[in-house]
């Protein structure tokens, strides 16, 4: 499936290199185009003793002021009236200005120098236009210029470039605004990929920036990675600091929508709100491709996870929809009487096209129709959004700012490029494949020597068969020489998967590729503590597992609904050099003492004794092995409690807390976190490996 895709990108990148690209008019106000139109189409009235060659597709309009000398000259004559201008280096600015027109838009292909000589021709034969008695005769001398005929076209003209111009800065200023955003997560990146960031979590007004903008749910005891419902209704909300990126954005929008329109009349104003709009949502679509792919480098600059420019990326094309439908709306009630008429014409059609399919894009990815079928809702979404370039290149290759289209294309292809190179370079391998667990399959297969794994390090899992385009990122650990993924079965592929593996006595092998790895940066960030709190649950658990498998300092808390399901990481937990609390959910246990081995079902057994009844927990569970001491909880861990008791009496100054679980204990971390850091006189960071599109 990327090779097709990076076939088709590859195309549309060869198609756009061989075409002729259009790119922002940017800089018109001052480079005489006002002059050029005002008057050009000011001369049109005036009635010739010529015959034009109508050889061009708008020469009906152009042969005459750009081909018949008397109005040449008249032309050229009110440039400099209506600017009060006639210094030499403006007379040739308009001349080349004048020929590039006339040769793009009329009959004749005549030289600046040529155009440059009408000019100086005309002042020496210039006739008063109030002297000529009958206009409805052909007039054969150059006119002067009837200002007050030509000012108001003049203004007009000046206003619209004006607006152009501030269009375009509009839209890369909405780059600038994600620019500056990056630089402030590059920076923090920096201070926590070194020992900045240790030192400084520790202050006062870094503290109270965790506490409300870097922890919190949007509100208080929100959710962020557990969905709103209502019946059949679910959305996923912003965090915090999400959310402040979202609200200056709307105030960049708002502002940018409502900037001074000069000299507009209402039919004007409403041609300057479509231009505006539509170089404004042009301008969001290399940001929205380039937020949306995998091989993203900004994901290393500022060590955002994936999800959160995911967010951006939705974010934006929401506001790029309410762009595009504002600009096709401005423009159906400008074309009212002439809409038939307009779909004729290709860059119409394929307008109206783009914001139609833009609107479905936004429509299918809304999130209970993702939750319904995520592999339907991705290639849906493909295809669509390759419909949407190709109407979107349609529309504008006539008009202008390609250039934002060749961006965003060049950025998709970059992008699925890397794609294939990360799977031609694992290959397909054949992996053993078992279920350990009633909802749990194990996927090992051998590690290329080339990989440096990490742990949080996922990977794009593709299996082969009639389903090979579909893949799914999963958290993958290294036991030994193999990489192994340890997959919880949902609905779609990993269901059709296990059902297999299940019908094949448990254990099977199968032809899979890896595309990857991803991800990986809480690890060393980590690095830099002196303790550490690892926190796991449910999919969550691996990763964690691997992260303490690399460590000797600090605790690990482990929350599984069953026994078995802690079993099923037998390898990872032999290498756990760690503390670890096990809280069990779904099971009651009886007081008993036993050993790690005993938990794997090995035969080995120990006294047990009784114990006292903790904090509302039922039994614990003391199992010693290997020199680890294990603590295991019947119960719901009160997870609140326990980071704030873990960093109270951690004999570090400084504390590191990592976790992955499921998404409603994520988002207790959060709260936690949040109204707890400012209590704690140590420095703390928080990092979670959690990733929800």
């Amino acid at each position: 499936m990327n090779i097709i895709l990076l076939l088709i990108a590859l195309t549309i990148n060869i198609c756009f290199a061989e075409s002729k690209l259009l790119g922002t008019t940017l800089g018109q106000v001052n480079a005489g185009v006002a002059e050029f139109w005002g008057c050009e189409i000011g001369v049109r009235s005036y009635v010739v003793d010529f015959k034009p060659p109508l050889t061009s597709a708008y020469s009906k309009y152009h042969d005459k002021p750009c081909g018949y000398p008397p109005l040449i000259g008249t032309m050229m004559v009110c440039f400099t009236n209506l600017t009060g201008n006639t210094s030499e280096k403006y007379i040739e600015k308009l001349s080349m200005l004048t020929a590039e027109k006339c040769n793009e838009f009329s009959s004749f292909n005549y030289t600046a120098e040529f155009y440059k000589q009408q000019y100086y021709n005309a002042t020496k034969h210039l006739v008063d236009y109030r002297d000529v008695k009958n206009l409805s005769q052909p007039i054969y001398s150059p006119l002067t210029t009837n200002v007050s005929k030509y000012y108001a076209s003049f203004k007009y003209y000046k206003s619209y470039y004006a607006n152009v111009d501030n269009s375009t800065y509009f839209a890369v200023g909405i780059c600038g605004y994600f620019l500056a955003l990056i630089i402030i997560g590059a920076i923090h990146n920096f201070c926590r990929e070194t020992s900045v960031a240790k030192s400084i979590n520790g202050t006062r007004i870094v503290k109270l920036f965790q506490r409300y903008i870097v922890f919190p749910t949007l509100l208080p005891g929100g959710k962020y990675y557990e969905a709103y419902g209502w019946k059949y209704f679910t959305i996923l909300s912003p965090n915090r600091a999400q959310f402040l990126v979202d609200f200056v954005l709307m105030l960049l929008q708002i502002g940018f929508y409502g900037a001074t329109y000069y000299h507009a009349t209402h039919k004007n104003y409403l041609r300057f709100l479509a231009d505006k709009t539509g170089i404004m949502s042009f301008g969001k679509i290399p940001l929205l491709i380039l937020f949306a792919g995998r091989n993203n480098f900004l994901l290393w600059i500022t060590g955002w996870s994936y999800n959160t420019f995911l967010h951006f990326h939705k974010t934006l094309s929401y506001w790029m929809i309410l762009d595009a439908v504002i600009h096709s709306i401005s423009w159906t009630i400008l074309e009212l009487g002439y809409y038939v008429e307009s779909l004729k014409e290709l860059y119409f059609a394929c307008g109206v096209a783009a914001t139609v399919i833009g609107c479905v894009m936004i429509g299918q990815s809304l999130h209970p129709l993702r939750c319904i079928s995520y592999e339907v809702f991705l290639i849906g979404h493909i295809v669509l959004a390759i419909g949407f370039i190709a109407m979107c290149w349609n529309h504008c290759n006539i008009l202008g700012w390609m250039e934002w289209l060749v961006a965003a294309c060049c950025v998709w292809f970059f992008d699925r490029l890397v794609r294939v190179i990360r799977m031609c370079c694992f290959g397909i391998r054949t992996a053993k494949i078992s279920v350990v667990g009633k909802d749990l399959i194990k996927v090992e297969v051998n590690k290329p020597t080339w990989v440096r794994h990490s742990p949080g390090h996922y990977y794009y899992v593709y299996f082969a068969g009639w389903n090979m385009w579909q893949n799914h990122p999963f958290t993958t650990v290294q036991e030994g020489d193999k990489l192994c993924t340890y997959i919880r079965v949902k609905k779609g592929l990993t269901q059709r998967v296990f059902e297999t593996v299940s019908a094949n006595g448990g254990k099977m092998e199968w032809k899979v590729c890896y595309e990857g790895p991803y991800g990986g940066n809480g690890s060393y960030m980590m690095k830099k503590y002196d303790d550490f709190l690892l926190i796991a649950g449910g999919s969550g658990v691996p990763g964690i597992l691997d992260e303490a498998s690399r460590t000797s300092e600090g605790k690990m808390v482990w929350i599984a609904q069953t026994l078995d399901s802690v079993k099923a990481y037998e390898m990872m937990l032999r290498n756990v050099k760690l503390d670890l609390e096990l809280y069990i959910t779904r099971e009651q246990g009886s007081e008993k003492t036993m050993r790690l081995k005993e938990l794997w079902g090995e035969a080995e057994s120990e006294d047990t004794s009784s114990t006292d009844d903790k904090s509302n927990s039922a039994t614990e569970l003391e199992i010693k092995s290997c020199g680890q001491q294990v603590h295991a909880y019947y119960g719901k861990p009160n997870v609140a409690e326990i980071v704030d008791k873990y960093v109270r009496e951690s004999p570090s100054s400084n504390v590191g807390i990592i976790a992955c679980g499921p998404p409603k204990m994520m988002d207790e971390l959060s709260h936690t976190m949040s109204l707890n850091v400012t209590k704690w006189d140590k420095s703390v960071d928080y990092y979670s490996e959690f990733q929800i599109w």
